[in-house]
């Protein structure tokens, strides 16, 4: 089999690192001296990496660590969820296309993958102002690639227990190229198709799901993700809830 070669889109611009506090912290400095938008930062190793509500993304070497740049209003247009949707369909749609197999793909809303029911993948987004007021997001990523954290709270899995090889340069670039892909559908046809594709992936009508919001949770059925990416759940009462953000829990 040829290999593929993975080229990064003329729209971005990669820094590499050996090591960084965390690549959210670096690319939101760069940011904040030029306002930058598509700068990339890709580290090796993070000593503080974290993801979602301040919780410590755990960051074994040789595996996938990066953060990007993009403008908050050109990608959302006010839409809250556009800039979650479209990165992780990228990015599910990237394990899918360098797995030489069939692979049990999940993704759990909002921004989690998993395979095999164990967790692959995390994004986290960011919102801020850069020094000339320029509205930014500050995407970061980590996947799994030849490592899984341990006792971290849940089961996870890597790329190359699933039989996936891939160094995660490739990864990397392979990731760009579909996101870049996705970001012009979605500026030229809307979220529409975006979610579209991205439901493939997710929870289907029926699943019986667990939201936890800050101190109290949630039980209900899932009923559809609504038009602008929120989760709408059925509650036992025949009420539905839209949820807009909280963390999910598949019963």
């Amino acid at each position: 089999m040829i290999k593929k070669t993975y080229f990064l889109p003329s729209e971005y611009n990669l820094f590499s690192y050996e090591a960084v506090r965390s690549t959210m912290i670096t690319a939101r400095e760069l940011a904040n001296k030029s306002g930058e938008i598509g700068t990339i930062v890709w580290a090796k190793n993070q000593t503080e990496g974290r993801g979602r509500q301040g919780k410590s993304w755990v960051s074994p070497p040789g595996n996938l660590y990066f953060s990007f740049i993009r403008e908050s209003e050109q990608l959302s247009k006010n839409l809250l969820f556009s800039p979650v949707y479209i990165t992780s369909l990228s990015l599910a749609e990237t394990i899918e296309e360098i797995s030489s197999s069939s692979i049990d793909l999940f993704i759990k809303w909002p921004n989690d993958l998993l395979v095999n029911g164990s967790k692959i993948a995390g994004i986290l987004i960011e919102r801020f102002l850069s020094f000339n007021k320029k509205d930014l997001l500050n995407i970061g990523v980590g996947v799994n690639v030849n490592n899984s954290p341990n006792n971290v709270g849940y089961i996870t899995t890597n790329l190359k227990k699933e039989n996936v090889n891939i160094s995660p340069k490739d990864l990397l670039l392979c990731f760009f190229e579909n996101l870049s892909r996705n970001e012009k559908k979605y500026n030229t046809q809307g979220l529409e198709l975006i979610l579209k594709k991205w439901k493939k992936y997710s929870h289907n009508k029926g699943d019986k799901l667990k939201v936890k919001l800050g101190n109290n949770n949630l039980e209900g059925i899932f009923e559809d993700i609504d038009k602008n990416g929120a989760l709408i759940l059925l509650l036992k009462n025949g009420k539905t809830e839209t949820i807009y953000a909280g963390d999910v829990f598949v019963l």
